[in-house]
């Protein structure tokens, strides 16, 4: 497996980074969805990290056949909250107690009508008590992070990275300024969340 290279991943964390702090949430994390393993990999944590939490994690994956709530997030596009009021599934439960966080919210990142992946949003009791009623804000954030990959994939040597370091995933097809980039999506295979 070939690491992200920094121009894909520097402006990634950047921006996790200023999105985390607007929303006003502990942790955001933006994961990828890997439809050969079909799981999640983590590309950036940002934020307060908890326990064996890193920035760019070499391997953190979450098989979504052990995540009921990320798997409707990325097969039915069905954001989700975990939190004491909402104690969702138990492993996504037992995620957030291991990373010391009383609540999580994620929303699936939409690139060109398909699921690239997850922003995830955790917060301590210090932070933002995540509900249903951000549903809304983290959905929004996930959209603005889309926007941002749009922009990353318009350059060549993204999109040269992509193709040359996942030729296993599904290819797909991307209209980016007026031009049709081949693209097999921004994610490496890798890690366990």
């Amino acid at each position: 497996m070939r690491p992200a290279p920094a121009a894909v991943l520097d402006p990634l964390e950047d921006f996790a980074e200023h999105v985390r702090a607007e929303i006003g949430v502990c942790t955001l994390a933006i994961s990828a969805f890997d439809r050969t393993g079909n799981e999640l990999r983590t590309l950036v944590n940002t934020g307060i990290l908890g326990p064996g939490e890193e920035r760019r994690p070499a391997y953190e994956r979450y098989p979504l056949r052990l995540f009921p709530a990320a798997a409707a997030l990325v097969h039915e596009r069905s954001p989700y909250v975990v939190s004491s009021a909402e104690p969702g599934d138990p492993a996504s439960h037992t995620l957030a107690v291991a990373l010391m966080k009383t609540s999580q919210s994620a929303a699936p990142i939409v690139v060109d009508g398909d699921v690239w992946g997850e922003l995830w949003a955790g917060s301590t009791a210090d932070g933002l008590p995540l509900t249903t009623c951000e549903l809304p804000l983290v959905s929004w954030s996930a959209e603005r992070v889309a926007r941002l990959l749009l922009d990353l994939l318009a350059d060549d040597a993204t999109q040269l990275f992509a193709a040359s370091t996942v030729p296993q995933l599904r290819r797909y097809e991307l209209w980016i300024d007026g031009r049709l980039g081949s693209l097999s999506s921004m994610f490496v295979a890798g890690s366990t969340r």
